[in-house]
């Protein structure tokens, strides 16, 4: 028998996601019925909610890093502590790496994979849990694409060097113009010179007095088109997969829930990845 704080609840394709904290370890779980079976969209849990239930690790528990799957019986609601509950719960126990406060590439034991909307974490490198607690170092910011909504982080680069547009050309394209496109597929703008895409476009507008930097990141070397002045930064856009009402900021400081999906070969490219979400947030 344990008592069970609901954390979380996240859209499925089938069914509902409903995390939660066994009080009696500090452990984060997700909870399936008592058959191993993912739960019902009808299922009685809500955010904030306090159960006593018999938990024990599910029959059909997934691979590493989905190590939080268990199976349950419940018995009884005992309250709802809301949204200060959960947080007075998170800042007065240890969770060890699964709460961490700062850079987003440092969540899930520093394996994650990030770039735009490829968030992910592959074979190469796998974290010891699929759901953690984080507050960020920055505000997270709202938008939507194509009807599924994200929140993007903006990870500080290091400029290596910046040109205008006619330095570039001359330096660095060798006299091709520089062209501005977008991805039908996720909005994102990209730079082209020659004949292949070469570097990004830092937002989702043109900038109106563009210049191009050279930035190193944790992923290598590109080319940003940016505006004049301001800090070259590269957009992490994560997708929420909760039920709660959308706000245009999360506050640097909050509290918030990540969780990786999956294993899944999206693109039929015979590398399955489990990608990064965001489930939710305490305010």
């Amino acid at each position: 028998m344990a008592i069970v704080l609901i954390v979380s609840r996240t859209q499925m394709a089938n069914g509902i996601c409903v995390g939660g904290i066994n009080e009696d370890t500090s452990k984060l779980i997700r909870i399936h019925d008592d058959r191993g079976r993912n739960l019902a969209l009808d299922a009685p849990y809500q955010i904030g909610d306090r159960w006593e239930m018999f938990v024990e690790k599910a029959w059909n528990a997934r691979l590493l890093p989905h190590v939080e799957d268990m199976q349950t019986t419940p018995i009884r609601k005992i309250n709802n502590v809301g949204y200060v509950g959960i947080v007075n719960y998170i800042e007065t126990h240890s969770f060890g790496q699964q709460f961490i406060c700062g850079k987003l590439q440092n969540t899930f034991e520093g394996c994650l994979h990030l770039n735009g909307t490829q968030n992910f974490i592959n074979d190469e490198r796998i974290p010891s849990f699929s759901t953690q607690f984080w507050i960020a170092d920055k505000d997270l910011i709202h938008k939507e694409f194509y009807g599924k909504h994200y929140y993007v982080y903006n990870n500080d680069a290091n400029i290596l060097q910046t040109f205008t547009i006619a330095e570039f050309k001359k330096n660095i394209s060798l006299g091709h113009d520089i062209l501005i496109k977008q991805n039908i597929h996720t909005g994102q703008l990209y730079m082209v010179y020659g004949i292949n895409q070469r570097g990004a476009v830092n937002g989702t507008e043109v900038p109106k007095h563009p210049v191009i930097s050279l930035i190193q990141d944790e992923g290598g070397q590109s080319y940003i088109v940016h505006e004049e002045g301001n800090l070259c930064k590269k957009e992490i856009r994560i997708k929420f997969v909760g039920y709660q009402d959308i706000v245009d900021r999360i506050p640097q400081g909050t509290i918030i829930r990540l969780s990786l999906a999956n294993w899944w070969d999206k693109n039929g490219s015979d590398e399955n990845r489990c990608y990064l979400q965001l489930s939710g947030w305490y305010i």
